[in-house]
C-alpha cells in the first residue's frame, strides 16, 4: 500500500487502469493518455487512472526506456489484480473483457 496513491488507486471490475508515474518510470504522456481515453469514450469502455507514489520508486517497464529510443506515443494500460507478479493473480473477468475491447477498438482506430 505504501507503494500507491492512496486517491488514486484502481477498483476491481470499475474499467481498465491508465499508469501514471510522476518520475516517468511509465510511458504514460498526457498525449497519449488523452487519445487512449478518447477511444475509451467512444466506445463506452470504462476506464481509472492509477498513480504510483512518486516519492518512491516503483518497478516500471521497459516501455519508459524504449520511448526514448524511438519517436513513438506510448500508454501504459492494464487492469487491477489483487496479487501482481504472484502465483495466484486474481483479476476481474469485466475489466478482462473491457481491456480487449479497448486494444481491439485501439488498433481499428489506428486502421482508420
Amino acid at each position: 500500500m505504501e507503494c500507491s496513491d492512496p486517491t488514486c488507486t484502481p477498483i476491481m471490475n470499475k474499467g481498465v487502469v491508465i499508469k501514471y508515474d510522476a518520475n516517468m518510470h511509465y510511458a504514460t504522456t498526457a498525449f497519449s493518455s488523452a487519445v487512449f481515453q478518447e477511444i475509451c469514450h467512444k466506445n463506452n469502455i470504462p476506464y481509472q487512472k492509477a498513480a504510483a507514489n512518486s516519492d518512491l520508486r516503483t518497478g516500471g517497464t521497459i516501455s519508459a526506456f524504449m520511448q526514448t529510443q524511438v519517436e513513438m506515443n506510448c500508454v501504459e494500460v492494464g487492469i487491477p489484480t489483487w496479487a501482481v507478479h504472484s502465483a495466484y493473480e486474481s483479476c476481474g473477468t469485466k475489466d478482462f473483457y473491457n481491456l480487449i475491447r479497448s486494444l481491439i477498438s485501439f488498433w481499428n482506430q489506428i486502421k482508420e
